[in-house]
């Protein structure tokens, strides 16, 4: 059993004051969370997200407007770079894939107009683009606040989470843009949209799974970042991001299907752009990994945080 003073910073000493001020937040505030202390078990790993945001959920928030902050801090266009990159992106992409290749390789078929394929390129760019920050950024959260780590002033769990939700607060934005467009060029916007936050969820859950694993792994392994880079291009062009996965042979398609961006990319596009339900079965499965994946990721981070200090 924890004592009391273990359980809590010494409200007094310098380095509780200067974590409090980096988070914008009382002295008072500052607090740690106790249960991290200790190892769980592997089954209890299980509740230990849900039980870190419900204890810390106001230094989570404040961690996460850092994140976004950080992003554009010093930057002229500020927080319109993440409304600029992806629109950047699909253009390049729309020009190389809807003009300067056949119609039927590049819009899918040889009836969809430049501005559907464009819907089409964007839906799976941001989610595209979502990933691949989680992934790039994760190995360094841990190792980019040494101070936080050896001194224990926080719960440390919320590290990795904060930077998987800033990614996602970027996408969000991404994602709005593809709607206005959506609107603005089809009249309308399908009843099935208000399903998209189902059909996502379930990836920003695996993608926080994979954020723990990797930032922990990052530690000690400090070659992983230069992997995650690779294998976020990979990633790319091993999911149905240009193309439907229809047009793929039926081998190739087990092999799209276990790309993490492969059932929320489809099921994205279903939901917004063909007014269709997504498809229950598969997205059934998907988040049961998903949980898997999460669970697993933050046992792990658990497991090797109270090493951390020791390497770093």
């Amino acid at each position: 059993m924890l004592s009391r003073s273990a359980r809590r910073p010494n409200p007094g000493s310098p380095f509780h004051e200067l974590t409090a001020r980096s988070m914008n937040m009382p002295v008072s505030s500052v607090t740690v969370n106790a249960a991290a202390v200790k190892a769980p078990s592997f089954i209890g790993s299980a509740l230990g997200p849900y039980i870190v945001v419900w204890r810390n959920p106001l230094l989570l928030i404040r961690m996460v407007g850092r994140e976004v902050a950080s992003k554009y801090t010093g930057s002229f266009a500020g927080l319109f770079w993440a409304v600029l990159t992806p629109l950047l992106m699909l253009a390049v992409f729309t020009f190389l894939f809807g003009t300067m290749f056949s119609p039927k390789a590049a819009r899918i078929d040889a009836t969809t107009d430049l501005t559907t394929f464009a819907k089409f390129l964007f839906a799976g760019l941001v989610l595209h683009g979502f990933l691949a920050e989680v992934i790039t950024r994760a190995p360094n959260v841990v190792l980019g606040n040494p101070n936080l780590i050896k001194k224990f002033v926080l719960a440390t769990e919320l590290l990795p989470l904060a930077s998987v939700i800033s990614a996602a607060t970027t996408a969000s934005i991404g994602l709005l843009v593809m709607l206005v467009v959506h609107v603005a060029t089809s009249g309308t916007l399908p009843l099935t949209a208000l399903l998209a936050p189902l059909v996502l969820l379930p990836f920003v859950i695996m993608m926080a799974g994979v954020a723990w694993f990797l930032s922990a792994v990052g530690v000690f392994l400090r070659d992983i970042g230069h992997v995650t880079g690779l294998m976020a291009t990979v990633l790319l062009f091993l999911g149905p991001v240009f193309y439907k996965i229809e047009t793929l042979p039926e081998v190739m398609r087990d092999v799209v299907y276990l790309n993490p961006l492969t059932v929320p990319i489809l099921g994205l596009r279903r939901v917004l752009l063909d007014g269709m339900p997504p498809e229950w079965v598969g997205l059934t499965i998907y988040t049961g990994a998903a949980f898997i994946v999460a669970w697993i990721g933050f046992y792990v981070f658990v497991r090797c945080k109270r090493t951390f200090a020791d390497v770093i």
